[in-house]
């Protein structure tokens, strides 16, 4: 196999993270190297681009999983293909993932009191980073009765008060009404009984 040919592969097809029981685990695919003389594969992974800390020989499979990654911080992924005589290609193109430890919910909804209620209520929620929230009361039929929290919130225990009024600060009939708090891609509802 001629160097000038082992070097003519692409990585990364795939990066997929799971979380793994110490850290994060990273599956890196590549396209394979279709020289009928080759001896397998070295993958460089570390913290610094093309300064590599640690490698591992995969033989001849175009996937390898890395295990335990630390929960935070970028990795950087290359690959080298070596023929069976011991001739090694160039670095293959980098890629690179970040992985960060995220809390699968970052806020909790409590349920309010008093409910059922006349005439307001408490909405507790707690978020544990400072986050972009919407704090929402709709009716039954879904429509949007007001909106309570619409902006960034420092984060920590808060707590909301709804007068059973509208947009428009007319009171509301008497019902059931669903609070929705949105947090980027998260969301949870509560149920709101409100009695005249």
């Amino acid at each position: 196999m001629s160097l000038r040919k082992i070097y003519i592969f692409t990585l990364l097809t795939t990066v997929l993270i799971s979380d793994g029981v110490f850290g994060s685990d990273v599956r890196v695919t590549w396209d394979p190297n279709q020289e009928s003389d080759l001896g397998g594969y070295i993958v460089f992974y570390g913290t610094r681009s093309r300064m590599y800390a640690y490698n591992k020989d995969v033989g001849n499979v175009t996937e390898c999983t890395i295990t335990s990654l630390p929960d935070s911080g970028v990795y950087y992924f290359s690959v080298k293909a070596y023929d069976r005589a011991g001739n090694m290609s160039s670095f293959s193109d980098e890629s690179f993932v970040f992985l960060s430890k995220i809390v699968k919910k970052p806020f909790k909804l409590m349920p309010n009191y008093p409910n059922p209620f006349n005439p307001s209520t408490k909405i507790p929620y707690q978020l544990n980073y400072d986050l972009y929230v919407n704090i929402s009361i709709y009716d039954i039929r879904g429509r949007i009765v007001k909106v309570l929290v619409n902006g960034i919130e420092a984060r920590g225990n808060k707590e909301v008060e709804w007068d059973g009024t509208d947009f428009n600060g007319m009171t509301v009939a008497s019902g059931v009404y669903i609070c929705r708090i949105v947090v980027g891609d998260f969301s949870q509802t509560r149920t709101i009984n409100l009695i005249h």
